[in-house]
């Protein structure tokens, strides 16, 4: 019989493992089965999300599950606290660096694996620096593991009352480590304080994960302003920004890390 043009084919039932599929190629034709088409990939069985926080958790693989690939995202470092002493005072906080971004593949899965998804890092009030996010591990030495490491807490709150500027470092995106894939998270950026004329405050921006949540948006002004929280998964907290005299505001929360496990058959 004559070739189909795949845009002469009509809708109908889906394909079987012995239907025959006619690909045309010029001067010739080359007939492939639906099934052997189908035996190149694996099939997705399930998909997992694992959003505990606590230590030693426990993933189990579906029955059936002959290959997986984990997919984590380490916590977000919080935002850093600012907080001046006087009217004349323009302090900033540096954002929370984003979790690192890892894939990890197994053929061979083990019966259960531990785990724990990293919680993000707590925004400091005052003059103190944010709290690094927790890293997100799966598995253990003995039956392989991936790690995504967390992003860093912004740097301790910088400014004066004395007509200078200043900068507050972010922290660290969190680096990849132990998996078959991955990618740093981006730093949190630096606050940004100057008390010439134009009494200039901006501060810091968390860091976003890959692939993940963003970092807290930069805040600043006349006035005071919390820092903004990281978006899950993985967005390192903002810094706080505070333009005149007040006894502290916070940096924003890094948001936790997650891990989503697709199952193949």
């Amino acid at each position: 019989m004559a070739d189909t043009k795949i845009s002469a084919l009509t809708s109908g039932n889906p394909a079987q493992s012995g239907d025959l599929l006619a690909i045309a190629r010029a001067g010739s034709s080359l007939n492939v089965t639906a099934g052997s088409i189908f035996s190149l990939f694996d099939k997705l069985l399930n998909v997992q999300v694992l959003t505990a926080t606590a230590a030693n958790s426990t993933y189990t693989p579906t029955s059936g599950t002959g290959s997986f690939l984990a997919v984590l995202i380490g916590g977000g470092g919080g935002g850093s606290g600012a907080s001046g002493t006087n009217a004349n005072n323009q302090f900033v906080g540096g954002g929370g660096g984003g979790g690192a971004y890892v894939e990890y593949f197994n053929s061979a899965p083990a019966a259960s694996y531990s785990y724990s998804c990293g919680a993000g890092g707590a925004g400091h009030a005052a003059s103190t620096a944010g709290s690094g996010g927790g890293n997100t591990i799966f598995g253990n030495a003995s039956n392989n593991c991936a790690y995504a490491n967390a992003g860093g807490g912004g740097g301790a709150p910088a400014g004066t009352g004395a007509a200078t500027t200043y900068l507050t470092g972010g922290g660290t995106g969190g680096a990849v480590n132990l998996s078959t894939w991955g990618l740093n998270g981006m730093d949190g950026q630096p606050g940004f304080s100057s008390n010439n004329a134009m009494r200039l405050v901006q501060s810091g921006e968390g860091g976003s994960a890959p692939r993940g949540g963003q970092g807290g948006a930069s805040v600043g002004g006349a006035g005071n302003f919390n820092g903004k929280n990281g978006l899950n998964y993985g967005g390192g907290g903002g810094g706080a920004s505070s333009n005149n005299n007040n006894n502290g505001v916070t940096g924003g929360t890094g948001a936790q890390g997650l891990i989503v496990v697709y199952e193949f058959s």
